[in-house]
Formats: structure tokens, C-alpha cells, sequence
């Protein structure tokens, strides 16, 4: 008999072999909890932010103050996840601590601003690509760029 698996053997999205506190170009995707639509909507290929939204959208453009050295590229509020592009300079904190960091920083705000936040905003981990060459950042910005015209939802 073998066995059993511990009960949170997750898969990680991270890739095992690549340190993540090296300088280099990031793709994240960041999904809420059940992906809940708690941020935007999108009308007519536009995004239109909530409150929640426009918080997140604040604490994303204030990564740099609070990370010296972090650049952003392109960044969308979708109506359950965000997309964004981020360089991490030479020396900084881990992509983990830095996303950890925006997570708590939208989660406090919003705890402080709005009153119908659900128990939980995000969900656990996150998505990356690290971006290996100017021809895949730019699909990648084009992607983000487009990502509220492809929206179904």
C-alpha cells in the first residue's frame, strides 16, 4: 500500500530551475479567488474598473516606489485576473516576495476602502513567463494590449 499524498501536493506554476530573484523581464497573471469578477467589466472592448480595480491598478503603479528598481511594462485590470509586465532589476527581492507584496498591499487598501470585499481577493500563487527576447515581449504586450477586446465573459 502506498502512500497517501500530503493534502495540499500542488502542482507549482513556478519554474523549478530558474531563480527568481534574477534580473529579468516577467509576464505575470495574477487570478482572484474563484476567479470572481471583483475588478473591472468590460464594455464594448474597454475596461471599466470598480473600486477594487482601481486599487489594484494604484498599488501596481506603485511597485517601484516600494521595490527600487522594478520598471513596468504593460498592465491590464481584466474583470478576474490582472496581466502585467515587470522587470525585476539585479539585486532585488524575489518575483515571489514582490507579488506577494502587491497582493497584501491591494488586500489592505481594500479592507480599509471598500466595504464588500470577499473574505478572500486573490487566488493562491501566480503565472509567469519570463520573457526571453524583444520579439516575445512584444506578443506578449500585444497579447495584453488585446486582452479586453478577446474578453467573453
Amino acid at each position: 500500500m502506498g502512500s497517501p499524498s500530503p493534502p495540499h501536493d500542488r502542482h507549482t506554476p513556478r519554474c523549478l530551475s530558474w531563480d527568481y530573484s534574477t534580473s529579468a523581464v516577467y509576464f505575470l497573471t495574477i487570478n482572484t479567488a474563484q476567479r470572481s469578477r471583483l475588478l473591472s467589466r468590460i464594455v464594448q472592448a474597454q475596461v471599466m474598473l470598480f473600486p477594487l480595480g482601481e486599487i489594484v491598478t494604484a498599488c501596481w503603479r506603485g511597485i517601484p516606489g516600494h521595490v527600487p528598481g522594478v520598471e513596468l511594462g504593460r498592465f491590464v485590470v481584466m474583470p478576474d485576473h490582472v496581466h502585467g509586465v515587470l522587470m525585476l532589476p539585479r539585486g532585488a527581492r524575489s518575483l515571489s516576495y514582490l507579488v506577494a507584496h502587491f497582493k497584501g498591499a491591494v488586500t489592505r487598501q481594500a479592507r480599509e476602502a471598500v466595504t464588500s470585499v470577499p473574505g478572500r481577493i486573490w487566488q493562491r500563487s501566480f503565472h509567469d513567463r519570463i520573457i526571453r527576447s524583444p520579439a516575445e515581449w512584444q506578443r506578449i504586450d500585444q497579447y495584453i494590449a488585446d486582452n479586453p477586446a478577446r474578453w467573453t465573459g
